[in-house]
């Protein structure tokens, strides 16, 4: 039999989260739908999802305490496709607790739960254990948000208008910004973003409670003022108080630079602000072939702008002194975003654009989302994954940056295929035909062939169909 892979459990999880059960309930809150395995060191494997043996259980107490009560399950590793809830009225105990204290060694996450009460609190409490994390790749969790759509729009729900708990502690983008008023907020950006969020005013009771729950505003010795996230999203001045918030673009053509701009503002004036300044210096042509004459650029446009709002929103904004740069040269474009990955994204993942939807600020996420200025679960990545190898980005880190170079159409990468990106493009591509494998390494019809036939000598492919039919899949 087949051995499974890790891929082939996360399709199991997910196999097993559409079985579950919604309870009744007297509100209207919809329950999530949650499956979970959990693999032993022999490689066998014990599945279970929400409701399984009785309404209302979680999939990981039906797994833990119903299923494996009698059964050592230290080393195991676990694959749930929703977070782990991490706060219960007592007695029950949370489903990351049982976990804990179950001892298993290695906890794969489809999605984050936003409901308020979870929201990044269950996988830390995790990770924090000593238990390694990792999420499940994008196009799995889009699978999951979608088959749970009903409970997520609720979670978000919950998320903007929770009330009535004691204030805690906030550290970080999430404090209020001393020697700041809320009359430092204004743009024509927050006026739109209250109107998506059906908030009518900012000096509304209504439009206060909704910000404050956002941490967009907070409150101190009485009086209302942004939080450091409010401030860079919708204030008039952000650089005053972050003056690392900004980005440093630079045009150099031959040995000479010939422009540098720094572009502060709120985040979502600096997305506009560089789009509108290299779309006139990034090389381009001019396409005579169709009836209306079009600007081709030498480098998708929509790339260079999806990994532009990746790095506003992903990067890590408590370093001084590093902004955003943003260079363009004869060579290459050449984008820094400050921050190491964020746990448990793995720079590999990123290197192979593969990097589950994860973001070191969610509210810089939300905001940019609900304005419809970024994709959601990875579909930036996956466009650029449809990129030739030799024109997708390569992606380094140069402490303190994680540094995306765009090679130029005239400086595109050489064809020189090493294991590893045959290896990455089985596992993106598991059945593949002839022309999407040329296409992906940029490869001539016969240097394709040469090569699928030296993988099926090799035993890493095999062949099914005939002539133009044929596919090739991973053995």
């Amino acid at each position: 039999m087949k051995k499974m892979t890790d891929l082939d459990y996360m399709r199991l999880s997910i196999e097993e989260m559409r079985k579950s059960i919604q309870e009744s309930r007297n509100d209207d809150k919809i329950s999530p739908k949650v499956g979970v395995v959990l693999v032993r060191n022999d490689g066998t494997c014990v599945t279970a999802h929400r409701g399984e043996l009785r309404e209302g259980d979680h999939a990981e107490y039906t797994l833990l305490e119903r299923k494996c009560t009698a059964e050592n399950v230290t080393g195991t590793v676990v694959f749930t496709t929703l977070e782990p809830c991490c706060e219960r009225h007592m007695p029950k105990v949370s489903c990351s607790q049982r976990l804990i204290e179950a001892r298993v060694r290695k906890v794969y996450i489809g999605i984050e739960d936003p409901d308020p009460t979870v929201s990044g609190k269950g996988k830390q409490r995790l990770m924090e254990a000593g238990i390694e994390v990792a999420m499940y790749p994008p196009e799995l969790q889009k699978e999951i948000e979608e088959a749970n759509n009903d409970f997520l729009q609720g979670a978000y729900k919950r998320r903007l208008m929770k009330k009535g708990e004691a204030d805690e502690l906030v550290t970080g983008l999430a404090a209020v910004v001393p020697n700041v008023t809320i009359a430092d907020l204004g743009s024509a950006d927050l006026n739109r973003f209250l109107r998506i969020i059906k908030v009518k005013d900012l000096q509304s009771e209504e439009g206060i409670s909704a910000l404050k729950q956002l941490q967009i505003i907070g409150e101190k010795e009485g009086n209302l003022a942004p939080t450091g996230f409010g401030l860079l999203l919708f204030g008039k001045n952000p650089q005053f108080t972050f003056q690392n918030a900004a980005i440093r673009a630079i045009y150099k053509s031959g040995a000479q630079e010939r422009d540098m701009q720094t572009f502060g503002g709120a985040l979502i004036e600096q997305s506009r602000k560089l789009y509108e300044w290299y779309q006139d210096k990034i090389p381009s042509h001019i396409d005579r072939n169709s009836p209306v004459r079009q600007k081709i650029y030498d480098y998708s446009i929509e790339v260079i702008s999806e990994l532009v709002k990746n790095a506003i929103i992903h990067r890590d904004y408590s370093i001084s002194g590093a902004p955003i740069y943003f260079e363009i040269n004869d060579e290459n474009i050449i984008i820094k975003s400050p921050g190491f990955p964020v746990e448990p994204i793995k720079l590999s993942q990123i290197q192979a654009f593969n990097a589950p939807s994860l973001s070191r600020n969610p509210l810089i996420m939300f905001v940019f989302e609900k304005l419809n200025l970024a994709e959601q679960r990875g579909l930036g990545f996956g466009t650029i994954r449809q990129l030739p190898r030799n024109q997708r980005p390569i992606v380094t880190f140069e402490d303190p940056y994680i540094v995306f170079t765009l090679p130029l159409t005239k400086n595109t990468r050489n064809n020189t295929i090493a294991p590893n990106d045959i290896s990455m493009f089985l596992e993106e591509h598991p059945t593949f035909t002839r022309a999407q494998f040329a296409t992906f390494f940029a490869l001539s019809d016969k240097s394709a062939i040469r090569l699928i036939n030296k993988m099926i000598n090799e035993g890493i492919i095999n062949a099914s169909g005939e002539k133009r039919g044929v596919k090739y899949a991973k053995i």
